[in-house]
């Protein structure tokens, strides 16, 4: 039994009960709290219930980010259809229950009238719809794997176990989804060995929180790349062997990959971790490395091969075809397209928005992001957090600094990716520059810069506080919420 964590027990004590120190009265068990669970790790957890919970009951259904359709893909894996069948055309019509098309279709109407919602009428939808079918698109989600809907598909599945219908299940989805997103969360600031105020601080932005909590792939990829993050700093930061964390390295860049096709980006981590870590022989470790970085390149490959007959109909002038061919005939002309849509007024709104943005179905004068006041403390909470623990001395020896540009590099590489990925299914042929462009795409890539300052910057003292950050980043998560209750009600 331990002197420094209890007084010394009693006689006649329960084996394993100690005297509580200063209460020689009480006994209690000892059970130390983990290191890791200190009181960021539980201020991260609470304040990401708590918002979470405000955000699933106060946006309408149908009102996150293409919601409807992710729904319907999560519907449609549960009944089976791993890849929608375009039967030749390139939309992919699905059958569905006619209660949930009739349920989402209601609560897109409601959305886009004039006039405030109501909470009280989201759970109904027209009646008589019970043992019909009938068959709706889905295209720009049928692409994704059930991967980052894990969550989702766990919710869901439940309802329709106990005979729910389509409310239970797409809150249901909802709740266990944003629950998976704090899983992964509070997993990430457990494994990190340093950066942990600036995890919690990007999962905490608004905009994180808000896509987390409603039904959508965004949420898992924003948790995953956060977790990555975490165990690529905790592989390098410790001198013995830990394969247990390579091996969950692989898992996530597995998970990471089979999300949307930019975060293949974030293989080129692998590099950064030492050899010794996948095993003690060099040659072995390499292979070990290389099987890490190379299983989610062909996982993502033999899915895209799977989904790659589906592309998005209501979009008749694209053509990603005629697009990869223009791209392969005129690299040069490629670039310039990229350099205007990354430095347009555009990409501009897209920082303004990224801490805080949300809907885009509902036309009202309040605008749905942050406003610009907290914008600058959500940048400011962000730039803090990152220097928080390291001093603004860059580490000695090449090495180290070729890898912090490393990380640096491959996290452009992927906004890259997600230019092009947009370029060739959601733009124009012969569009001077990129449509589609959301903000919320590049949440996942600032684990980047997580990397590269904590490889790049030497250790300092000890973290700053962490309350100041939590408070800034509950007042934030609070001005969405209330934006949210302008928005609609």
């Amino acid at each position: 039994m331990s002197t420094e964590q209890t007084a010394e027990a009693s006689p006649g004590d329960a084996p394993g009960a100690v005297r509580a120190p200063g209460s020689p009265a009480r006994r209690r068990w000892a059970r130390p709290r983990p290191p890791w669970a200190d009181g960021l790790w539980l201020a991260t957890g609470l304040i990401l219930l708590v918002a979470g919970l405000f955000t699933v009951s106060l946006m309408p259904p149908g009102q996150g980010n293409d919601e409807p359709n992710h729904f319907l893909r999560v519907n449609g894996l549960l009944n089976g259809v791993l890849v929608p069948d375009p039967h030749g055309e390139p939309s992919a019509p699905t059958k569905f229950d006619a209660c949930t098309l009739s349920y989402l279709h209601e609560v897109e109407q409601r959305a886009i009238a004039p006039g405030p919602m109501r909470l009280g009428n989201f759970d109904d939808y027209p009646s008589g719809c019970q043992g019909q079918t009938g068959a709706r698109d889905y295209d720009n989600t049928a692409v994704y794997s059930p991967v980052p809907y894990a969550g989702h598909l766990v919710g869901a599945g439940l309802m329709r176990l106990v005979g729910a219908g389509p409310v239970a299940a797409l809150y249901a989805a909802r709740i266990l989804g944003f629950l998976l997103y704090v899983a992964l969360v509070l997993a990430a600031l457990r494994v990190a060995p340093t950066g942990r105020l600036f995890i919690a601080v990007v999962a905490l932005l608004p905009m994180s929180v808000i896509q987390a909590s409603v039904v959508s792939t965004d949420g898992a990829a924003y948790g995953l790349a956060l977790l990555a993050a975490a165990l690529v700093l905790r592989l390098r930061e410790r001198e013995e062997p830990d394969r247990r964390a390579a091996l969950g390295l692989g898992v996530v860049l597995a998970a990471l990959a089979l999300t949307k096709v930019p975060h293949i980006a974030f293989v080129a981590l692998v590099l950064l971790v030492p050899w010794r870590h996948f095993a003690p022989e060099r040659r072995r470790a390499d292979l070990l490395r290389a099987a890490t970085a190379g299983v989610p390149v062909l996982l993502l490959l033999g899915w895209n091969a799977l989904a790659g007959r589906i592309t998005v109909s209501n979009l008749p002038t694209v053509d990603p075809d005629r697009q990869l061919s223009w791209i392969f005939e005129h690299p040069s002309g490629f670039l310039e397209v990229l350099r205007v849509s990354m430095f347009t007024d555009v990409t501009r709104d897209v920082f303004f928005q990224l801490p805080g943005a949300f809907s885009f179905f509902r036309t009202t004068p309040v605008v749905p992001q942050l406003p610009g006041f907290w914008v600058v403390c959500a940048y400011l909470a962000l730039g803090f957090a990152l220097a928080a623990g390291r001093r603004p001395v860059l580490v000695s020896g090449r090495g180290p600094r070729l890898q912090a540009a490393w990380a640096l590099l491959a996290g452009l590489g992927g906004v890259a990716l997600v230019y092009l990925a947009l370029y060739l299914v959601w733009t124009d042929v012969g569009a001077p520059s990129v449509s589609g462009i959301q903000p919320r795409y590049f949440v996942p890539f600032l684990a980047f810069i997580l990397v590269a300052v904590a490889t790049a910057f030497k250790r300092g003292g000890a973290d700053p506080p962490w309350p100041p950050f939590a408070a800034v980043s509950a007042a934030m998560l609070a001005v969405i919420v209330y934006q949210i209750t302008l928005v609609y009600y």
